[in-house]
């Protein structure tokens, strides 16, 4: 079995200079799993059976990256080519175009110079260039299975935005699902995934992947504070309960206790005004994940508000829980649709979405109940470690991918 992975990924070597020229946004979140799959693949022996087709995940020429031609390259793995960096024209239509081409050329490339192997082309969420590229050859080669990863559900599914881009979107979408229909296998997020698609047989469920480097790092430095330190690290979307996270933490109205915001996006502004008017709110601005990491050992609770509401949510598992796990630190949140069982006995959740149930969740977790909470804590860090690892994923995945289909 030969699998070529389409990513949309920056190389770990090279984030402070894609930071650089984001404006110091980039994507943290998709770059973690999708690094931590291939740690796994290749902790499993599996490195040579693997070939990278890669796309930089960087926003369009200028406003969201200071570059217009994102130039072709071959993409490392440490010190070894493991794959290739697809090169585009950085502005809307001929970027996705460009991609498309370039993905297309790749992969037929790749299938003959595994002639007589199974191919199995594997896809990072539903990129548009890549779920067309790898369905036209799953149609076109017995021997070639095309198999999605899906971390976010397209159109009226998830989060769309503002504007003439939400039309652009739900467009699109109509293209994956009609291009999904060729799929062989598929990889969710979560169980609920399968409805909207409706798929019954060939798939797996793969909540999220802790990587192992993480690991390796989990005992580093902390921030010292005299404080009781709640912090929240993530994109700072309505949708996703700063606000409510926010409001409630300053009803507590505890003088020994701040809050700590790590993030970007469109509610930046509100938190940045909240931190100016309140010395309680602590807000850090986009950090690299090094930091983040560090920050998550250093607070005393870590709160994820995102609110279990909207049709997403039935899709979402915040990539955040298993880090917020792994640091052995409290973790709150709502209970969402698509946190499977198995976590449950390890987190804290809020019981409404409201700032009161909000502040009730912070002050008994920090001041009634924290000894237990943190003994908890400890025994959700080891249930991360040991069967969410990468190793443990990858091997998951790999089987799946080499078992028949039903």
């Amino acid at each position: 079995m030969k699998i070529l992975f389409l990513t949309l990924l920056f190389e770990r070597e090279k984030e402070a200079e894609y930071k650089q020229k984001a404006g110091g946004e980039v994507q943290n979140a998709s770059n973690t799993f999708q690094y931590a799959l291939l740690d796994g693949i290749f902790e499993n022996g599996r490195e040579n059976d693997i070939f990278v087709c890669n796309s930089l995940p960087v926003g369009t020429y200028k406003k969201q990256y200071s570059e217009l031609f994102l130039k072709g390259e071959e993409f490392r793995y440490g010190n070894k080519v493991v794959g290739k960096t697809l090169p585009c024209v950085n502005v809307h239509i001929l970027k996705q175009l460009t991609r498309y081409i370039g993905c297309r050329r790749l992969i037929k490339e790749f299938i003959k110079r595994n002639r007589g192997e199974e191919i199995k082309i594997l896809t990072y969420n539903l990129y548009p260039p890549y779920v067309k590229a790898a369905a036209k050859f799953a149609k076109k080669y017995p021997n070639t299975e095309f198999c999605p990863i899906i971390t976010d559900m397209p159109g009226s599914l998830g989060i769309l935005p503002a504007g003439w881009r939400k039309y652009y979107y739900l467009i699109q979408a109509k293209g994956i699902f009609r291009n999904l229909k060729y799929a062989d296998k598929f990889v969710f997020l979560t169980e609920l995934m399968k409805n909207p698609l409706h798929v019954e047989n060939n798939y797996m469920v793969m909540e999220g992947i802790y990587s192992d480097i993480d690991r390796a790092n989990n005992s580093s430095s902390t921030v010292k504070s005299d404080k009781k330190i709640i912090l929240y690290t993530g994109t700072l979307k309505k949708e996703f309960g700063i606000r409510t996270l926010i409001e409630g933490f300053l009803l507590s109205e505890r003088e020994d206790a701040e809050l700590w915001i790590c993030g970007g996006g469109e509610g930046r502004e509100f938190v940045e005004k909240t931190a100016q008017e309140n010395p309680s709110v602590k807000f850090f601005g986009s950090v690299d994940r090094a930091e983040a990491l560090e920050k998550q050992r250093s607070a005393d609770l870590l709160f994820n508000p995102r609110p279990a509401e909207g049709e997403f949510v039935k899709y979402s598992f915040p990539s955040k829980t298993m880090e917020y796990m792994a640091s052995g630190k409290p973790v709150a949140m709502f209970k969402l649709p698509g946190i499977p069982a198995e976590y449950d006995k390890y987190l804290n959740y809020v019981k409404e979405n409201t700032p009161l149930s909000v502040k009730e969740t912070i002050e008994e977790i920090l001041y009634d109940k924290y000894a237990e909470c943190v003994k908890k804590a400890e025994a959700g860090k080891e249930f991360i470690f040991e069967y969410k690892n990468s190793r443990v994923q990858a091997q998951r995945l790999i089987e799946f991918l080499e078992s028949a289909r039903k």
